[in-house]
C-alpha cells in the first residue's frame, strides 16, 4: 500500500486518475463523489446529492477547457 485516503463512509466502488493533473475522483456506497488532490493528500471537493450508490466515476479531460467529471448511474455530467 502505497497511501490510504478514508472519508468514503462505506465501501468505494469507483477510482479514477486524472491523466495530467495530480488528481483522483472516488464515489462509493455513501452517495458521494469525492476529488481528490494525492499530492496534498486533500479532499478538494465533496459532492452530494446522488441518491444511490455511485458504482463509477471518470474523468474527461478535453484540451483547454474545465475538468468534467462523468458519472454513470445517472449520466450526470459535471465541470469545475
Amino acid at each position: 500500500m502505497i497511501d490510504k485516503f478514508e472519508e468514503h463512509d462505506g465501501p468505494v466502488r469507483g477510482v479514477d486518475f486524472h491523466r495530467s493533473q495530480p488528481l483522483f475522483v472516488s464515489g462509493g456506497d455513501d452517495y458521494r463523489i469525492k476529488v481528490w488532490n494525492y499530492q496534498s493528500k486533500r479532499c478538494l471537493f465533496n459532492l452530494l446529492g446522488h441518491l444511490d450508490y455511485i458504482r463509477t466515476v471518470q474523468f474527461h479531460v478535453v484540451t483547454l477547457s474545465p475538468i468534467w467529471l462523468y458519472h454513470a448511474f445517472f449520466r450526470r455530467i459535471l465541470g469545475f
